[in-house]
């Protein structure tokens, strides 16, 4: 099972989950890749800064979780809706949205 997730978790609780409960982080996965890391990251994305114009924190709110990976292996991760639309000159969203292909056995 893949499961996506919007969640104020940080790197280290997620570290600290239940060796009961093993999923694995898609995008640990696939990596790390340090492009790739921060799913909310206000020192690039500008929609909320007028709102808190010195917030320049980056974390990983948006994560995949996959439980099953022997039948569902993640193959890349990436992100998207780094582009302002032109009709506002804003991103989709302050967070950036993930988006990650597996390949099912």
């Amino acid at each position: 099972a893949v499961v996506s997730t919007q969640s104020t978790g940080r790197d280290k609780e997620y570290a600290q989950r239940s060796p009961n409960y093993p999923v694995q982080d898609v995008w640990e996965v696939c990596g790390e890749a340090p492009a790739t890391r921060y799913t909310w990251d206000m020192s690039q994305n500008t929609n909320l800064r007028e709102s808190a114009p010195s917030n320049k924190a980056r974390l990983r709110f948006d994560r995949l979780l996959l439980r099953g990976e022997d039948k569902i292996v993640p193959v890349s991760f990436e992100l998207i809706g780094k582009e302002k639309l032109l009709s506002c000159d804003m991103f989709p969203s302050d967070h950036w949205g993930v988006l990650a292909t597996f390949q099912i056995n």
